[in-house]
């Protein structure tokens, strides 16, 4: 599978604005005040058809700090599962929020003494997680639970303003609840992993999530 720069994005690059517009008018400001945070730029890329079945939603990487990169899907897919057959702004607002957050997340995994400094993700033991049909690293699994945990009340909200795709938006938040369920009860086992600080944010997320996860 590979990827290369959209060679004329300005669709793109106006829809961004209107969904990032729409993500200001939340009462909760976090969500747009995130983004503002941790994103300096948003950069959208094609697909290749030839080069594989499964295409990219959108995805941060640590090396390139507050960069978020998005495919066309973003418009269409929201994790777990949902996707629609018309582009939606909400769905591209909620999946750049979602890569602020891991980029939040991240600098804080890095710069905040939280994980064990003998941990290596390489050759680190992995944790399956059913719905992806993959195994990840303890922390990547922190990083799902600490996302999901804040997208359960984006998607509350999403769904008290009755936007657009509301049974797309519902959906999404009971399979994101179950998801956030199956991540907060894997953390005995990335416990091991953290620092006593580390270990004090896994409990904060846990606490948070439950009170999310029973509404």
């Amino acid at each position: 599978m590979s990827f290369g720069l959209t060679k004329d994005p300005s669709n793109q690059v106006n829809n961004t604005v209107y969904a990032l517009e729409l993500l200001s008018e939340f009462g909760d400001k976090s969500y747009i005040n995130t983004i503002l945070s941790w994103t300096s730029q948003i950069v959208w890329l094609d697909f290749d058809e030839v080069s594989g079945n499964t295409k990219l939603t959108s995805s941060t990487f640590p090396s390139l700090p507050h960069t978020t990169f998005v495919t066309d899907k973003a418009f269409i897919h929201i994790p777990p599962l949902a996707v629609i057959d018309s582009i939606s702004a909400y769905f591209l607002a909620e999946n750049i929020f979602h890569e602020a957050l891991h980029q939040k997340l991240s600098a804080s995994l890095l710069f905040d003494d939280l994980v064990d400094p003998e941990f290596d993700s390489r050759v680190s033991f992995r944790i399956s997680v059913p719905w992806r049909g993959q195994s990840w690293e303890p922390d990547r699994i922190v990083h799902a639970a600490f996302v999901y945990m804040h997208l359960l009340k984006l998607r509350q909200d999403a769904l008290d303003a009755d936007l657009p795709y509301r049974d797309h938006i519902k959906s999404a938040w009971d399979t994101g609840r179950e998801a956030l369920r199956y991540l907060v009860s894997r953390f005995p086992d990335c416990d091991k992993v953290f620092t006593v600080r580390g270990k004090r944010l896994l409990q904060d997320i846990a606490e948070i999530a439950a009170s999310r996860i029973i509404v």
